[in-house]
């Protein structure tokens, strides 16, 4: 089974043991001191705090990206690393540093520090304040100019709502419209805000909704309160099989790599492998990514049988220059045996006995297929060949990378304490002030057992383009769904062919691309099973 973390604090104590014995000066690991004028609030405590906080997670954010980040040794970091200073804003300062191509463009996009670390750290288990849907917008173009602008209409219409959530206890479901939130009309200039931070926030909200008859938005009178909780979201929406010309092709639809879903994709995979499944609809169309662990135990369920029993190759991280040189590649190999810890719960289990079988995988992505979506496709090509993936869809995200999850309260601990001292730092301390900040850092490419990332740099292009159409009036999994639609004739099915009764959306509306900031969107996460330790 593959060890999440090697011994890299081992490293990163020698890196900056080193660089703790040369000057303030000449340090470029060390946060600069600034020489303050003394302020009329001084003796502030919230100023304190803040002052004190900015510091502590400055010392420790430098720490991380001086020793592991994927870039550190491109020369816009170097020269953006020497200007760190203690009383820099700390997520400001990370997004300053981030590697970014000759116009100031991020091709870093996700490299990022967070100060409610305990929140974004149950993402990962799948647990959030939810109300249980996802959206996509789209606008009708008052002008038709073509163009998005002021007094254009938008309408949020669900991709998918899952099951046992508030959205799906008010009768919400995939392809309805939402015209308004909290009794305020869509539109262009209010878009963001009401779907950003009221759709997908924390407070009770309304929605007025709608319906799509042919290619006519229609409103309704319908207004639905929702109220969000804290709940475990399963992503795994839909599983089953279907019956196409003599062979059992399996359909699963998953939305995102977390801890707790282990249980249901084995559940889904023991299912078709009861079945006797021999080809997989594989649908990430939403799937931004999660754990690397996670993607790890679908792929021993989907990869040859025998080269899971082999422990074969399945992906390798490949590391910036200096822990490249020091560590080599490090390789995650196919297993069936599972044992890690995240969100200080300990996880074992065995996939042993659920290896599906499949010769193929057709797989639906879309541009919010992510990270560990892209990866596991990309380690189980060179085990199903060339053309035995089938990617289905639009050109995913295109996130090629692997970050550390690592919190200050990993690093600011009593086994580190004479490490701190070094900077003149109480560990105890540190930890008031910095306790529940984090960073998550991209510190490797992931590749195949070639040492191929096919969906580097700007994401998997699908071999059959299709556009995802929540509107088309059916469920994810029915075999009339758009994009299963296709993915089903590929697979041999034959449809009896009628006159299309709508056009699809984007050939009705004008889709608007819109990113919500959701922690686990984009993410490809290992992190530490064991204390760090600095020396």
């Amino acid at each position: 089974m593959r060890k999440v973390f090697f011994s890299v604090f081992a490293v990163l104590g020698l890196a900056l043991f080193l660089v703790a014995c040369s000057s303030d000066k000449d340090d470029p690991m060390k946060p600069k001191k600034e020489e303050k004028k003394e302020p009329d609030s001084q003796n502030d405590p919230a100023v304190e705090k803040m002052t004190n906080t900015y510091k502590y997670v400055n010392y420790f954010s430098m720490a991380m990206m001086s020793n592991y980040y994927l870039w550190i040794d491109e020369p816009s970091v170097q020269n953006a690393l020497k200007t760190w200073s203690e009383a820099d804003e700390p997520k400001a300062k990370v997004k300053a540093v981030r590697y970014k191509d000759s116009s100031g463009t991020d091709i870093d996009h996700w490299t990022a520090v967070y100060d409610h670390w305990s929140e974004e750290t149950k993402f990962v288990e799948g647990v959030s304040t939810t109300f249980g849907y996802d959206v996509g917008l789209t606008y009708i173009d008052s002008n038709k100019d073509g163009g998005f602008s002021t007094g254009d209409m938008v309408f949020a219409y669900l991709t998918y709502v899952s099951a046992n959530t508030p959205a799906e206890k008010a009768g919400l479901k995939r392809g309805d419209v939402v015209w308004a939130v909290n009794g305020i009309g869509l539109d262009y200039d209010n878009y963001y805000d009401l779907v950003n931070n009221k759709m997908f926030g924390a407070s009770p909200v309304t929605l007025s909704t709608g319906y799509v008859k042919g290619n006519t938005v229609y409103k309704t009178d319908n207004v639905l309160s929702l109220t969000p909780v804290e709940m475990y979201v399963d992503p795994v929406l839909v599983y089953k099989v279907f019956e196409v010309n003599g062979k059992k092709v399996g359909y699963l639809h998953y939305t995102g790599f977390v801890a707790e879903s282990y249980k249901r994709l084995i559940e889904a995979c023991q299912y078709m492998k009861d079945q006797n499944v021999t080809e997989l609809i594989l649908d990430l169309r939403y799937n931004g990514g999660g754990l690397v662990l996670i993607e790890e135990t679908l792929a021993s369920m989907l990869a040859p049988e025998e080269n899971v029993l082999a422990g074969d190759v399945f992906l390798m991280d490949i590391y910036n220059a200096s822990r490249q040189q020091e560590l080599g590649n490090e390789v995650s190999t196919l297993s069936t045996e599972f044992e890690f810890t995240s969100g200080g719960k300990r996880y074992q289990y065995s996939t042993k006995g659920s290896n599906i079988g499949i010769s193929k995988i057709y797989a639906i992505i879309t541009e919010s297929t992510a990270s560990a979506s892209e990866a596991i496709l990309c380690g189980l090509w060179p085990y199903l060949g060339e053309s035995n993936i089938v990617t289905i869809g639009q050109t995913s995200s295109g996130k090629y990378c692997t970050g550390w999850m690592i919190g200050c309260d990993d690093m600011y601990i009593k086994d580190n304490s004479s490490y701190w001292k070094q900077f003149g730092i109480d560990y105890q301390t540190a930890l008031q002030y910095a306790d529940d900040w984090g960073i998550y850092v991209m510190v490797g490419r992931y590749a195949d057992k070639d040492g191929k990332t096919r969906s580097m740099p700007n994401g998997l292009v699908p071999s059959v383009p299709a556009n995802d159409d929540p509107l088309d009036g059916y469920a994810l999994g029915d075999e009339n769904e758009t994009m299963l639609k296709v993915a089903l004739k590929l697979a041999g099915k034959t449809y009896e062919e009628q006159p299309d009764a709508r056009v699809a959306v984007d050939k009705i509306f004008k889709r608007i691309k819109f990113s919500r900031e959701s922690f686990l969107s984009d993410k490809h996460i290992a992190f530490p099973e064991h204390t760090l330790i600095m020396k």
